[in-house]
């Protein structure tokens, strides 16, 4: 069975946005597992994908704070550990979001060659270029699973 870890921390937008690469992911793999890293508010909407195998929350607000940092950050780099993963995909584009992705066990990190905060690339074994024509993110996150799969796909054209 693979194992798939998806990063997409926030907003609740970019979550939702997320969500048909996530099924595409799950029809390429039926019965795979696949975990999200995700903000804690957040977290109650991904219900509500039945692909989603595990939930990790990611404690925001306590890893900003000095006193619950170190507990906050040891616990949860245990949970991202827990399983080992055929692959992370940080759709989050941020350096944080890719060094969480270096956390995990896993033998390949993949995201965005262009990605949100430049830095986060230099963290990601795979990195997918996306074409002009993918400018909106459900496309660019569906576009980004394509690619690293080999799925065919195309941008679905509106009926005006």
């Amino acid at each position: 069975m693979e194992k798939f870890l998806i990063i997409k921390i926030s907003s609740l937008g970019d979550v939702l946005h997320a969500f048909p690469a996530v099924s595409l992911l799950a029809e390429k793999f039926p019965g795979a597992r696949i975990d999200w890293l995700v903000h804690p508010s957040f977290a109650h909407i991904l219900g509500y994908n039945p692909h989603i195998t595990k939930v990790i929350l990611f404690p925001r607000k306590e890893l900003a704070s000095p006193l619950k940092f170190p507990r906050a950050f040891a616990g949860l780099v245990r949970d991202i550990r827990k399983e080992k993963y055929d692959m992370v995909i940080d759709m989050q584009g941020l350096f944080r979001s890719a060094l969480f992705a270096k956390f995990a066990r896993t033998g390949a990190i993949a995201g965005f060659a262009s990605p949100r905060e430049k830095l986060a690339s230099s963290l990601y074994g795979r990195k997918v270029e996306i074409e002009p024509e993918y400018v909106h993110a459900v496309d660019r996150n569906v576009r980004l699973v394509s690619s690293l799969f080999n799925i065919p796909f195309s941008v679905p054209q509106e009926d005006l």
